[in-house]
């Protein structure tokens, strides 16, 4: 298994089966450019209403990207929920094994 890997996921009762998933794995630490492009295919695998009902979760997501420290965030879970009341589960969640997210030229650890 790669040393950095991770995965984001469009969750809750509006998608269906295990819902929507884009996972990554490499050696060096993924950075900020990967992680907003792979929240993008994430979005890309919604469909018109998933996508619409977690346009503010995306937002979230992607200031969580822009302002990770220089060398990436550790390893964690995080929720980004929808704040919808017809779905109050609907969210946008990241895993992060190792680190993910860093600033291009930083280390690349």
């Amino acid at each position: 298994m790669s040393e950095h890997h991770g995965q984001w996921q469009a969750q809750g009762d509006d998608v269906s089966g295990r819902g929507h998933r884009v996972t990554w794995g490499q050696d060096v630490v993924p950075t900020k450019a990967d992680g907003l492009e792979w929240l993008e295919q994430l979005a890309a695998n919604c469909s018109k209403g998933e996508g619409k009902r977690r346009e503010r979760a995306c937002r979230d997501a992607k200031r969580f990207v822009c302002r990770a420290a220089p060398e990436g965030h550790p390893s964690m879970m995080k929720s980004f929920y929808c704040r919808d009341d017809a779905y109050p589960n609907a969210r946008i969640d990241v895993e992060i094994y190792g680190f993910a997210f860093r600033d291009p030229g930083a280390d690349d650890g």
